[in-house]
Protein backbone atom coordinates (compact mmCIF):
# COMPACT_ATOMS: atom_id res chain seq x y z
CA UNK A 1 0.00 0.00 0.00
CA UNK A 2 1.25 3.47 -0.85
CA UNK A 3 0.41 4.96 2.55
CA UNK A 4 2.06 2.20 4.66
CA UNK A 5 -1.23 1.61 6.51
CA UNK A 6 -1.84 -1.93 5.24
CA UNK A 7 1.55 -3.17 4.10
CA UNK A 8 4.92 -1.91 5.27
CA UNK A 9 8.57 -2.79 5.66
CA UNK A 10 10.17 -1.45 8.86
CA UNK A 11 13.88 -1.29 9.73
CA UNK A 12 15.50 -0.55 13.09
CA UNK A 13 19.14 0.33 12.47
CA UNK A 14 19.94 -0.25 16.16
CA UNK A 15 18.31 -3.68 16.33
CA UNK A 16 15.47 -2.55 18.58
CA UNK A 17 12.92 -5.38 18.82
CA UNK A 18 10.17 -2.88 19.61
CA UNK A 19 10.96 -1.03 16.36
CA UNK A 20 10.49 2.23 18.27
CA UNK A 21 13.21 3.90 16.18
CA UNK A 22 12.33 2.12 12.94
CA UNK A 23 12.14 3.65 9.47
CA UNK A 24 9.04 2.62 7.47
CA UNK A 25 8.85 1.91 3.75
CA UNK A 26 6.02 0.93 1.43
CA UNK A 27 5.24 0.76 -2.28
CA UNK A 28 7.53 -0.78 -4.87
CA UNK A 29 11.26 -0.36 -5.41
CA UNK A 30 14.63 -0.97 -3.76
CA UNK A 31 16.13 0.38 -0.55
CA UNK A 32 19.44 0.17 1.26
CA UNK A 33 19.95 0.40 5.03
CA UNK A 34 23.11 0.27 7.15
CA UNK A 35 23.09 -0.88 10.76
CA UNK A 36 24.22 1.57 13.44
CA UNK A 37 25.45 -1.35 15.58
CA UNK A 38 26.10 -5.03 14.89
CA UNK A 39 22.38 -5.71 14.90
CA UNK A 40 19.39 -4.88 12.73
CA UNK A 41 15.70 -5.70 13.16
CA UNK A 42 13.42 -5.82 10.13
CA UNK A 43 9.70 -6.51 9.95
CA UNK A 44 7.54 -7.04 6.90
CA UNK A 45 3.82 -6.53 7.54
CA UNK A 46 1.32 -7.68 4.95
CA UNK A 47 -2.46 -7.29 5.11
CA UNK A 48 -4.71 -10.37 4.54
CA UNK A 49 -6.12 -8.70 1.43
CA UNK A 50 -2.72 -8.20 -0.20
CA UNK A 51 -2.11 -10.08 -3.44
CA UNK A 52 1.54 -10.51 -2.66
CA UNK A 53 4.62 -9.91 -4.75
CA UNK A 54 8.33 -10.55 -5.01
CA UNK A 55 10.41 -9.67 -1.95
CA UNK A 56 14.10 -10.33 -1.49
CA UNK A 57 16.75 -9.22 0.99
CA UNK A 58 20.55 -9.24 0.70
CA UNK A 59 22.89 -8.84 3.68
CA UNK A 60 26.51 -7.77 3.30
CA UNK A 61 29.40 -6.60 5.48
CA UNK A 62 30.83 -3.39 3.99
CA UNK A 63 34.56 -2.80 3.87
CA UNK A 64 35.79 -1.06 7.01
CA UNK A 65 35.61 2.66 6.41
CA UNK A 66 38.17 5.15 7.67
CA UNK A 67 36.17 7.42 9.95
CA UNK A 68 37.60 9.15 13.00
CA UNK A 69 37.33 12.41 14.86
CA UNK A 70 33.72 13.12 13.93
CA UNK A 71 31.56 15.23 16.19
CA UNK A 72 27.94 14.21 16.49
CA UNK A 73 26.02 17.33 15.45
CA UNK A 74 22.14 17.53 14.88
CA UNK A 75 32.25 21.25 33.96
CA UNK A 76 35.57 21.56 33.88
CA UNK A 77 36.00 25.09 35.38
CA UNK A 78 33.86 27.65 33.53
CA UNK A 79 33.13 25.17 30.79
CA UNK A 80 29.76 24.49 29.18
CA UNK A 81 27.78 21.30 28.85
CA UNK A 82 28.27 19.47 25.58
CA UNK A 83 25.45 18.29 23.37
CA UNK A 84 24.47 14.65 23.97
CA UNK A 85 27.10 12.43 22.31
CA UNK A 86 28.76 15.49 20.75
CA UNK A 87 32.12 13.78 21.34
CA UNK A 88 31.64 10.09 20.38
CA UNK A 89 35.28 9.33 21.23
CA UNK A 90 34.92 10.41 24.85
CA UNK A 91 35.10 7.64 27.44
CA UNK A 92 35.55 7.33 31.20
CA UNK A 93 37.21 4.96 33.62
CA UNK A 94 34.57 3.97 36.18
CA UNK A 95 35.06 2.46 39.63
CA UNK A 96 33.01 -0.74 39.73
CA UNK A 97 32.02 -0.42 43.39
CA UNK A 98 31.14 3.27 43.63
CA UNK A 99 30.12 3.72 39.97
CA UNK A 100 31.94 7.05 39.91
CA UNK A 101 34.26 8.55 37.30
CA UNK A 102 37.91 7.99 38.10
CA UNK A 103 39.41 9.58 35.00
CA UNK A 104 38.65 10.44 31.42
CA UNK A 105 39.79 8.43 28.41
CA UNK A 106 39.66 8.64 24.63
CA UNK A 107 38.69 5.87 22.20
CA UNK A 108 41.41 5.45 19.56
CA UNK A 109 40.53 2.00 18.15
CA UNK A 110 37.70 -0.45 18.69
CA UNK A 111 39.74 -2.21 21.40
CA UNK A 112 41.83 0.55 22.98
CA UNK A 113 41.38 3.86 24.79
CA UNK A 114 44.08 6.37 25.75
CA UNK A 115 44.32 7.74 29.27
CA UNK A 116 46.93 8.95 31.75
CA UNK A 117 49.22 6.45 33.46
CA UNK A 118 48.67 8.06 36.87
CA UNK A 119 44.96 7.19 36.56
CA UNK A 120 45.86 3.50 36.79
CA UNK A 121 47.91 3.73 39.99
CA UNK A 122 46.48 1.45 42.68
CA UNK A 123 43.82 0.18 40.30
CA UNK A 124 43.24 -3.24 38.73
CA UNK A 125 41.26 -4.50 35.75
CA UNK A 126 38.85 -6.10 38.21
CA UNK A 127 37.72 -2.85 39.85
CA UNK A 128 37.61 -0.67 36.73
CA UNK A 129 35.41 -0.59 33.63
CA UNK A 130 35.37 1.62 30.55
CA UNK A 131 32.20 3.65 29.92
CA UNK A 132 31.52 4.89 26.37
CA UNK A 133 28.68 6.71 24.66
CA UNK A 134 27.35 8.38 27.80
CA UNK A 135 26.46 12.00 28.58
CA UNK A 136 24.80 12.50 31.96
CA UNK A 137 26.24 9.75 34.10
CA UNK A 138 23.58 10.24 36.78
CA UNK A 139 20.50 9.64 34.64
CA UNK A 140 21.46 7.03 32.05
CA UNK A 141 18.38 7.98 30.03
CA UNK A 142 19.61 10.77 27.77
CA UNK A 143 21.30 8.53 25.21
CA UNK A 144 20.80 5.00 23.93
CA UNK A 145 24.50 4.60 23.08
CA UNK A 146 25.85 4.29 26.64
CA UNK A 147 27.75 1.04 27.12
CA UNK A 148 30.12 -0.42 29.72
CA UNK A 149 33.07 -2.59 28.68
CA UNK A 150 35.05 -4.96 30.88
CA UNK A 151 38.76 -4.07 30.92
CA UNK A 152 41.16 -6.80 29.82
CA UNK A 153 44.49 -4.99 30.18
CA UNK A 154 46.18 -1.88 31.56
CA UNK A 155 49.33 -0.78 29.76
CA UNK A 156 51.19 2.19 31.24
CA UNK A 157 54.23 3.67 29.52
CA UNK A 158 57.34 1.94 30.95
CA UNK A 159 58.99 5.32 31.47
CA UNK A 160 56.17 6.75 33.59
CA UNK A 161 57.31 8.47 36.77
CA UNK A 162 55.43 10.40 39.44
CA UNK A 163 58.23 12.68 40.63
CA UNK A 164 58.75 14.36 38.31
CA UNK A 165 55.66 13.52 36.27
CA UNK A 166 56.87 12.11 32.96
CA UNK A 167 55.50 9.83 30.22
CA UNK A 168 52.02 10.06 31.75
CA UNK A 169 50.25 7.99 29.14
CA UNK A 170 48.56 4.59 29.16
CA UNK A 171 46.41 2.31 27.06
CA UNK A 172 43.31 0.49 28.27
CA UNK A 173 42.28 -2.60 26.30
CA UNK A 174 38.70 -3.80 26.41
CA UNK A 175 37.74 -7.45 26.70
CA UNK A 176 35.53 -7.26 23.62
CA UNK A 177 35.53 -4.84 20.69
CA UNK A 178 33.93 -1.43 21.25
CA UNK A 179 30.87 -1.19 19.05
CA UNK A 180 30.95 1.94 16.90
CA UNK A 181 27.67 3.74 16.25
CA UNK A 182 26.48 7.37 15.90
CA UNK A 183 27.30 8.01 19.58
CA UNK A 184 30.56 6.05 19.85
CA UNK A 185 33.63 6.26 17.61
CA UNK A 186 37.39 6.90 17.63
CA UNK A 187 39.32 10.15 17.74
CA UNK A 188 41.86 10.82 15.02
CA UNK A 189 45.48 10.48 16.11
CA UNK A 190 47.68 13.43 15.09
CA UNK A 191 49.93 11.71 12.54
CA UNK A 192 50.09 14.81 10.37
CA UNK A 193 50.88 17.14 13.29
CA UNK A 194 54.14 15.63 14.54
CA UNK A 195 56.05 18.85 13.80
CA UNK A 196 53.36 21.11 15.24
CA UNK A 197 53.93 22.58 18.72
CA UNK A 198 50.36 23.98 18.85
CA UNK A 199 51.69 27.08 20.62
CA UNK A 200 49.11 29.84 20.25
CA UNK A 201 46.45 27.40 19.09
CA UNK A 202 43.16 26.66 20.83
CA UNK A 203 42.32 23.15 21.99
CA UNK A 204 39.20 21.76 23.62
CA UNK A 205 39.13 19.67 26.79
CA UNK A 206 36.19 17.48 27.78
CA UNK A 207 35.41 15.68 31.01
CA UNK A 208 33.17 14.82 33.94
CA UNK A 209 35.55 16.35 36.47
CA UNK A 210 34.98 18.90 39.25
CA UNK A 211 33.33 22.18 38.33
CA UNK A 212 35.74 23.96 40.69
CA UNK A 213 38.67 22.98 42.87
CA UNK A 214 37.17 20.84 45.63
CA UNK A 215 33.74 21.65 44.25
CA UNK A 216 30.92 19.47 42.94
CA UNK A 217 31.55 16.87 40.26
CA UNK A 218 29.88 17.36 36.86
CA UNK A 219 27.02 14.99 36.06
CA UNK A 220 26.96 15.78 32.35
CA UNK A 221 29.96 15.94 30.05
CA UNK A 222 31.49 19.43 29.92
CA UNK A 223 33.84 21.08 27.44
CA UNK A 224 36.13 24.09 27.64
CA UNK A 225 38.41 25.84 25.16
CA UNK A 226 41.99 26.42 26.29
CA UNK A 227 44.98 28.19 24.77
CA UNK A 228 48.23 26.30 24.28
CA UNK A 229 51.29 28.16 25.60
CA UNK A 230 54.90 27.49 24.74
CA UNK A 231 57.01 25.21 26.90
CA UNK A 232 59.45 28.03 27.67
CA UNK A 233 56.68 30.20 29.12
CA UNK A 234 55.27 27.17 30.91
CA UNK A 235 58.66 26.42 32.48
CA UNK A 236 59.04 30.02 33.68
CA UNK A 237 55.61 29.94 35.36
CA UNK A 238 56.45 26.68 37.15
CA UNK A 239 60.12 27.64 37.79
CA UNK A 240 61.05 24.18 36.54
CA UNK A 241 61.83 22.82 33.09
CA UNK A 242 58.79 21.42 31.29
CA UNK A 243 60.02 18.99 28.58
CA UNK A 244 58.66 19.01 25.05
CA UNK A 245 56.89 15.69 25.70
CA UNK A 246 54.42 17.76 27.69
CA UNK A 247 51.99 20.36 26.35
CA UNK A 248 50.85 23.29 28.50
CA UNK A 249 47.52 25.12 28.42
CA UNK A 250 46.49 28.33 30.12
CA UNK A 251 43.39 30.48 29.82
CA UNK A 252 42.36 32.78 32.66
CA UNK A 253 39.48 31.38 34.74
CA UNK A 254 39.20 28.26 32.59
CA UNK A 255 40.79 24.92 33.27
CA UNK A 256 40.52 21.19 33.66
CA UNK A 257 40.12 19.94 37.23
CA UNK A 258 40.07 16.82 39.42
CA UNK A 259 38.44 13.94 37.59
CA UNK A 260 39.36 15.31 34.16
CA UNK A 261 42.77 13.58 34.27
CA UNK A 262 43.34 11.13 31.46
CA UNK A 263 40.86 12.94 29.26
CA UNK A 264 41.63 14.43 25.86
CA UNK A 265 42.70 17.74 24.43
CA UNK A 266 41.13 17.99 20.99
CA UNK A 267 42.52 20.07 18.14
CA UNK A 268 39.94 20.72 15.44
CA UNK A 269 41.07 20.84 11.83
CA UNK A 270 38.89 23.62 10.43
CA UNK A 271 39.33 22.32 6.89
CA UNK A 272 37.66 18.96 7.54
CA UNK A 273 36.05 19.53 10.96
CA UNK A 274 37.71 16.44 12.45
CA UNK A 275 38.95 16.16 16.03
CA UNK A 276 42.55 15.11 16.70
CA UNK A 277 43.59 13.92 20.16
CA UNK A 278 46.76 15.97 20.74
CA UNK A 279 46.93 15.92 24.54
CA UNK A 280 46.11 13.87 27.65
CA UNK A 281 45.25 15.79 30.82
CA UNK A 282 48.08 15.11 33.30
CA UNK A 283 48.44 17.55 36.21
CA UNK A 284 48.06 21.11 37.45
CA UNK A 285 48.17 23.25 40.58
CA UNK A 286 44.58 23.30 41.94
CA UNK A 287 42.20 24.49 39.16
CA UNK A 288 42.05 27.76 37.21
CA UNK A 289 44.95 29.34 39.10
CA UNK A 290 47.74 31.46 37.64
CA UNK A 291 49.63 28.24 36.89
CA UNK A 292 49.20 26.42 33.57
CA UNK A 293 47.90 22.88 33.27
CA UNK A 294 50.31 20.26 31.96
CA UNK A 295 49.26 17.58 29.50
CA UNK A 296 50.99 14.68 27.77
CA UNK A 297 51.81 15.56 24.15
CA UNK A 298 50.33 12.70 22.10
CA UNK A 299 52.42 13.37 18.98
CA UNK A 300 55.51 12.26 20.94
CA UNK A 301 54.02 8.82 21.65
CA UNK A 302 52.50 7.73 18.34
CA UNK A 303 55.13 5.03 17.79
CA UNK A 304 54.57 3.69 21.31
CA UNK A 305 50.82 3.58 20.70
CA UNK A 306 51.24 1.72 17.42
CA UNK A 307 53.65 -0.87 18.84
CA UNK A 308 51.35 -1.62 21.76
CA UNK A 309 48.09 -1.94 19.83
CA UNK A 310 48.91 -4.78 17.41
CA UNK A 311 46.28 -5.59 14.83
CA UNK A 312 44.44 -2.30 15.35
CA UNK A 313 42.99 -0.32 12.46
CA UNK A 314 43.92 3.38 12.41
CA UNK A 315 42.72 6.13 10.12
CA UNK A 316 45.24 8.52 8.66
CA UNK A 317 43.36 11.79 8.25
CA UNK A 318 45.52 14.69 7.05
Amino acid sequence: STDCQLDSFRVSRTGSLSLADAYSYCGAGRLQEKSDTNQMTIRLTSAPTSTGGLFSCNLSIPQQSCECGKKKLNRIVNGVETAVNEFPMMAALIDVKTKTVICGATIVTNSYALTAAHCLLQRTINDTVLLVGDHNIKTGTDTSFSQVYIVAQFMSHPGFTVRPVANDIALVRTGRPIQYNPGVGPACLPWSYTTQSFEGRTVEATGWGDLDFGGPRASALNKVQLAVIGNQECSQRFSVTVPYQQLCTYTANRDTCQGDSGGPLFFTNLANGLLYDVGIVSFGIACATAKPSVNTRVTEYLDWIMVNTPGSFYCYQP
